[in-house]
């Protein structure tokens, strides 16, 4: 038995004895149904034998929580809505409140997000199952630069998960943020040792590019490259690098070499819109952001709607596109 599910059965039995004991059995019958990953016999169980004037948190919560792991924009969009309704009824649960925070930031909600994470934090308990907060807390506080308010999260986070690899990643970015080289390594090399997980050195690569230190950028792109990691969106990383350091053709070349490897990866599409716009070719930027509008899914085009209502809008305002483009959402978009 799950510690989340036994954490369920408890509850219905000890919490609220007055609920009826078939609403109890259909309560396990569909967390039964969610683990088996059948979300929609599970929304169908909960729909037809939960009437609605017996529809209370756990309804919310478990119908919330199926449209979640279904994983569409509209679903995803539903399911906030019914972690919102469960939180009506209980607003002491950690589980409930972290998962309105991750609906809010994967939508790019972030200051709402932030607000639910650290309630979530609040009640936090590791033995009941709950997801740790603090990590994605760090993460919010780094996306704003706030690398203080990350360090301190990160060190709650590493008290309820030392052997999270990711802890030791984000660690590393924020002490690059902050010029202290060795110090990145050491927690670099301890995120590896850990995760070995094959994007590391491409999250170090982004970071490197954020603070303008293209060589070494460089360097972890090409490793990249040579280990088969996201090949195009490396190449088309390189022809950013190379433009940024004034080589005009040679990011041209670069960049069509990774359109031309994968024509439907969006963060290839990005670069390339991106390199369009600076150098104001407009007809030949609207033509691939017409590509990405049709092969981006729902949440990432939602997660960057404003940079890209700009561009819909002729490039009429000077926006600063690359910080759109090094923000990926898919970080958080984990199935629970």
């Amino acid at each position: 038995m799950s510690v989340r599910k036994g954490l369920l059965i408890t509850i219905f039995t000890l919490v609220f004895p007055f609920l009826f004991a078939s609403d109890v059995d259909t309560y396990n019958i569909v967390w039964d149904k969610i683990t088996e990953k059948k979300y929609d016999d599970a929304i169908m169980l909960l729909e037809k034998n939960i009437p609605q004037e017996r529809r209370k948190y756990y309804f919310y919560y478990l119908r919330g929580h199926s449209l979640f792991c279904q994983n569409a924009f509209s679903n995803r969009r539903e399911a906030l809505g019914d972690f919102y309704k469960a939180n009506e009824f209980n607003s002491k649960i950690a589980i409930n409140l972290y998962m309105i925070g991750l609906c809010e930031d994967l939508i790019n909600n972030k200051e709402t997000a932030l607000t639910y994470y650290n309630k979530s934090a609040e009640f936090y308990d590791k033995t009941n199952g709950d997801e740790n907060p603090y990590t994605v807390i760090a993460d919010i506080y780094y996306d704003r630069n706030e690398l203080g308010l990350a360090l301190e999260n990160l060190v709650k986070a590493e008290l309820e998960e030392p052997d999270n690899s990711y802890i030791f990643m984000l660690r590393s970015l924020v002490y690059t943020k902050q010029g202290k080289k060795e110090t990145s390594e050491e927690q670099y090399q301890k995120a590896m040792l850990l995760g070995n997980n094959p994007e590391y050195p491409l999250y170090r690569a982004q970071c490197f590019l954020e603070i303008g230190d293209y060589e070494s950028a460089k360097i972890l792109i090409t490793e990249g490259i040579a280990n088969h990691v996201q090949e195009a969106e490396c190449i088309a990383s390189l022809g950013y690098i190379a433009y940024m350091l004034g080589d005009d053709t040679k990011a041209n070349e670069l960049m069509m070499d990774a359109f031309k490897m994968n024509v439907r990866d969006t963060m290839v599409l990005q670069y390339l819109t991106y390199l369009y716009y600076v150098k104001r070719d407009i007809a030949n930027a609207a033509t691939v952001f017409s590509m990405y509008m049709v092969f981006a899914d729902d949440l990432e085009k939602y997660s960057v709607k404003d940079a890209f209502t700009e561009i819909e809008n002729r490039f009429s305002k000077d926006i600063t596109f690359i910080k759109f483009i090094n923000r990926r959402i898919t970080k958080h978009n984990k199935i629970m």
